[in-house]
């Protein structure tokens, strides 16, 4: 028994209800009942509901399991309305038990804080009997025809149909009238392959239940829940009895959420390189088809599997500090070594953001790999250091310059060529400081040359600082980058010793 409490007012609700009526708690527990409940009413016998258990899940259990499959129903309506799927359920159960007996089961929220859930039964068969018997006088209207939430439509195996309550005119959109005059094919295909199912089900079986399609009115289409039932009359004429939900709204939402996580699931096996999200305890909960390919990583395994191990043993310490900090800080990037399966050890350029759902906080992480980026630079940067070595330890005087002649770049033997220091040359005309007045012209044009693709040489005057004129074998070496020259170095020789060889005697 619940330990919830029970007002005096509950219980005189639940004795002046003429069926069998309990109140439940959110589990299904009996909180308190009725005397018709507790001397087992007409509609408990007929379903064989045990009323001494004292869980209702259990007494529809029980009684499945005696093959009374009826509690199916009254299990899964319970369920949508302790879960809040639905305020409201209301079930109508015929059972063969000497005659044919009908049930009124009405299935609603009681209270909320607590959930408490009213549970009652109604043996409506003399009701049920009245209507089939007088159903062309105004006594077919009865209070469950009218006023179901559920659409009623009494019809003929032929699809006619006798009559239809409000509820199915309005799921429907037809006027009783129109629903009347045109049949059932109004708002269904009979050549629909799932229609003449349901029909081969409901002859076969004299029952059909699950989903169907509607047309309405307007055209657009309509999804229920239809239970579909042929009995014979007392004149032995078979009659069809549909009562049906709208479910439209919750199909298109499905349908909507359906092609969203497909969306989802598509967009981010398109993201290339890692894709990953964590939960505050750094537990990975999303990654993409790049994550498990790259680091040869298996799927089942992700539910255990630590995220510190994806980087290698001397990151693993450092990588979990900067994720935590990360979120405090709201985002963050990195790059870390990570140790696949099948490629061994590979550099990754890790972009961290956070961001918070349903109070609780998240890391989204792409990663990609740039390990072949590193190694170019690497050999990049060791060629550099290697052509700044030749160039600063070269014996020969160097200099370099861009395309508008402007000096980049000397070494030392330049400057001891030419008596200038390095601040007295850095961002200058070359030859506005090497090339004397008659000759500028001359060297101007040879600088301009210097970028046609090709070294080029020739012996030429230079002069220093202090204007003493030097001969020397200028050799020019273009630079290229991505194959465009983007400057070009200068190489002299100096002549003066050989030219005093020369005219030794």
């Amino acid at each position: 028994m619940s330990a919830q409490i029970i007002s005096e007012g509950e219980v005189q609700l639940l004795n002046a209800l003429m069926g069998a009526s309990a109140i439940l708690d959110n589990e299904g527990n009996i909180i308190v009942s009725n005397n018709n409940w507790k001397t087992a009413g007409k509609c408990m016998d007929w379903l064989r509901l045990n009323t001494k258990e004292k869980n209702f899940f259990e007494q529809c259990k029980k009684a499945v399991d005696e093959g009374y499959f009826n509690a199916i129903s009254l299990i899964f309506n319970l369920r949508d309305v302790i879960e809040g799927i639905r305020q409201q359920s209301e079930l109508t159960i015929s059972i063969k038990n000497n005659g044919v007996h009908w049930c009124k089961v009405t299935i609603s929220r009681f209270s909320e804080l607590p959930l408490k859930v009213l549970l009652s039964f109604e043996d409506i068969t003399p009701l049920m009997n009245s209507y089939y018997k007088y159903r062309d006088k105004e006594e077919r209207y009865s209070h469950h025809f009218k006023h179901s939430v559920s659409g009623i439509i009494f019809g003929t195996p032929d699809g006619g149909i006798i009559d239809a309550n409000p509820a199915a005119c309005r799921i429907l959109g037809y006027s009783r009238e129109e629903l009347i005059a045109g049949g059932e094919s109004l708002f269904v295909d009979p050549n629909d392959p799932k229609h003449l199912e349901m029909i081969r089900v409901r002859n076969e079986k004299s029952h059909f239940e699950g989903e169907k399609g509607y047309i309405h009115k307007d055209g657009h289409q309509i999804y229920v829940d239809n239970t579909s039932m042929l009995y014979r009359e007392n004149n032995n004429e078979h009659y069809i009895l549909n009562t049906f939900q709208d479910k439209t709204s919750e199909k298109l939402a499905n349908q909507s959420l359906d092609k969203e996580r497909r969306f989802t699931h598509t967009a981010l096996n398109s993201i290339p390189g890692l894709f990953l999200v964590l939960d505050s305890g750094l537990n990975i909960v999303r990654w993409n088809q790049s994550f498990l390919f790259d680091t040869g990583i298996h799927e089942e395994e992700l539910t255990a599997f630590p995220i510190t191990n994806l980087f290698a043993k001397e990151d693993q310490l450092w990588t979990n500090k900067v994720l935590q900090q990360i979120f405090k800080t709201g985002k963050g990037n990195f790059v870390s070594k990570v140790t696949t399966r099948h490629n061994g050890t590979r550099y990754y350029n890790f972009h961290v953001n956070s961001f918070e759902s349903i109070e609780e906080s998240f890391l989204v992480i792409t990663a990609i790999d740039i390990t072949d980026l590193r190694i170019s630079e690497n050999e990049r940067e060791k060629n550099s250091n290697l052509l700044n070595q030749l160039f600063d330890n070269s014996p020969l005087p160097m200099v370099m310059i861009d395309h508008e002649n402007i000096i980049q770049k000397v070494n030392d033997g330049f400057q001891a060529l030419f008596h200038y220091d390095e601040d007295e040359l850095m961002g200058k005309q070359l030859d506005g400081l090497i090339t004397s007045d008659t000759e500028i012209e001359e060297g101007l044009i040879f600088s301009k040359t210097t970028f046609d693709e090709i070294v080029k040489q020739k012996q030429t005057i230079r002069i220093t600082k202090h204007g003493d004129k030097i001969p020397v074998i200028l050799i020019t070496v273009p630079v290229f980058h991505n194959n465009e020259i983007i400057a070009a170095f200068g190489i002299y020789v100096d002549l003066r010793k050989q030219q005093e060889l020369a005219i030794r005697p």
